[in-house]
């Protein structure tokens, strides 16, 4: 019937095949040399599929052969695009390696971030304990009953306390900064506009679902207000450069 998907090995078949194949070879996030096995697998298909003229046309290898030769032909034209992509963008080929960068930064910033909150608030706790009374910025404070009858040991209890939130405090504060720091070149995000790393991801149609949710679930922080912003540039990104545009 027409608009029926023929049978393996026909014409639609076989470009369908080579387009799968193409996106693979032009993807910036697949190795090249994962693309070099694949060519090798499917030239090691074509060779081992080579028409015999002893055999019996019942054991011909022709569809074999023919998806084969279809995916090697995709394979080729993407590498073709994807060496012209990386002649215009050199930062290209670092794609792979910089954004997994960019995601352990973001992962390592979240478990530290509650690391370090666990211990800002068993520090807390125990001050509490105490009967001080500790603020969110991590000052600490004689209630206001106790205030005349403080003793030499309850101010420098207070006081070690107070250091010890604070210390927390600014551990967090430089966990947040360096991480910014890291995602922010490693994308290519400190430079005016969407981020190139967005765009050639955008070019070659690969999804990027950490970077298209924002900071949704995370607590008010730089690294939050980061996301949201890169959330931003992967949706204009993929409006001006993707595929379907």
């Amino acid at each position: 019937m027409p608009g029926d998907a023929g049978p393996p090995g026909d014409s639609g078949n076989e470009d369908t095949t080579a387009e799968r194949y193409r996106r693979t070879a032009r993807n910036p996030l697949t190795p090249r040399d994962a693309v070099a096995e694949l060519l090798a697998s499917m030239n090691r298909v074509i060779e081992i599929t080579e028409p015999d003229p002893q055999l019996p046309a019942a054991l011909s290898f022709s569809r074999s052969r023919q998806a084969a030769l279809a995916a090697k032909r995709g394979i080729a034209k993407g590498l073709a695009e994807r060496d012209v992509a990386d002649r215009a963008e050199p930062r290209r080929r670092e794609l792979p390696e910089r954004l997994q960068t960019a995601l352990r930064a973001i992962d390592d910033c979240i478990s530290g971030m509650q690391h370090l909150d666990r211990k800002r608030l068993e520090i807390a706790a125990a001050a509490s304990q105490e009967a001080f009374a500790v603020a969110s910025d991590g000052c600490v404070s004689i209630g206001t009953a106790d205030q005349r009858s403080v003793g030499d040991e309850a101010a420098v209890s207070r006081a070690r306390y107070e250091h010890r939130l604070m210390s927390v405090l600014a551990e967090m504060a430089a966990l947040q900064e360096r991480s910014v720091a890291t995602i922010t070149e490693r994308l290519g995000a400190d430079e005016p506009g969407i981020p190139w790393s967005f765009i050639e991801c955008a070019k070659a149609g690969v999804e990027l679902s950490t970077f298209e949710t924002g900071g949704a679930g995370l607590p008010p922080s730089p690294l939050r207000d980061l996301l949201d912003r890169l959330a931003a540039d992967m949706a204009s990104a993929k409006r001006r450069f993707g595929p379907n545009r």
